[in-house]
């Protein structure tokens, strides 16, 4: 009996804990891509790394941001380029350059440069013999990138068009107004436009500051999902980031301001 009483409580502690927020909600500061241009590099050439950072609640904080570098990191593992004594220190701020050493095959077919990027939110960043510090800051992220160098370059996949409900946003920055219910409500049907150097490697993540989409990750040039508004409505900002097999990377933001019952 006592086991009996010990299995049932068991099931009641997993299903009554509070639910998992679902994959799609971007509800702290995240970073939620690193991107390289050209993702992949030739021997010499000049890469751009850029950060898409959401920071929802952070009411405009600053965010201080340090990048770092080496040629074939230790285990493959970029992170290990902010320890390691022969890492180059790649700038600050949220856009950083590396230029590719002209001997980084050194006969080899292919080898990787990592990149490492501390994110400080409030404080400043501190550089030392060792790993970076955040100082005075009220949160702090770790991101990675693997830039891959070969013989011939690549380029990063393309966003297009991006529609909410059918009706399209031209660009970044563009506030657009939605309601789910002027016709009847229900989850808003969210498409893209997408392409790259392999439209067939192609995947797409869906973010939200609120609400949820059902499905959050979609292969393809056309991803679609659908996104259940959260009961308040309100300003929503949205992220799009597809993704390639080659390490390519490309993103839109959205800010949509969601309309409450029927008009």
């Amino acid at each position: 009996m006592a086991m009996r009483t010990t299995i049932s409580l068991t099931l009641c502690l997993a299903a009554c804990a509070s639910p998992l927020p679902p994959p799609s909600l971007v509800d702290s500061l995240r970073v939620l891509a690193v991107r390289a241009d050209p993702p992949i590099a030739t021997p010499g050439a000049e890469v751009t790394l850029d950060l898409l950072i959401a920071d929802p609640h952070g009411a405009d904080r600053p965010l201080a941001i340090g990048w770092a570098g080496c040629l074939d990191p230790t285990g493959g593992d970029p992170a290990s380029c902010f320890d390691e004594r022969r890492a180059t220190r790649l700038g600050d701020g949220p856009v950083a350059r590396l230029v590719v050493p002209a001997d980084a095959l050194d006969g080899a077919s292919e080898t990787l440069f990592g990149v490492a990027a501390l994110v400080c939110a409030g404080g400043q960043i501190e550089w030392g013999p060792g790993r970076p510090t955040c100082v005075g800051g009220q949160e702090e992220l770790f991101a990675t990138k693997r830039v891959r160098v070969a013989a011939e370059t690549a380029s990063n996949p393309t966003m297009g068009r991006i529609s909410f409900g059918g009706i399209e946003t031209a660009e970044d920055g563009e506030v657009l107004r939605i309601n789910p219910c002027s016709l009847m409500c229900g989850a808003t049907r969210v498409s893209l436009g997408v392409d790259g150097p392999d439209p067939s490697s192609l995947w797409t993540a869906f973010g939200a500051t609120a609400g949820e989409f059902d499905v959050p990750f979609v292969d393809g040039t056309r991803p679609t999902s659908f996104w259940s508004k959260p009961e308040s409505g309100g300003s929503v900002q949205f992220y799009f980031v597809v993704r390639d097999d080659r390490g390519g990377v490309a993103w839109s933001v959205r800010d949509v301001l969601v309309v409450e019952g029927v008009e």
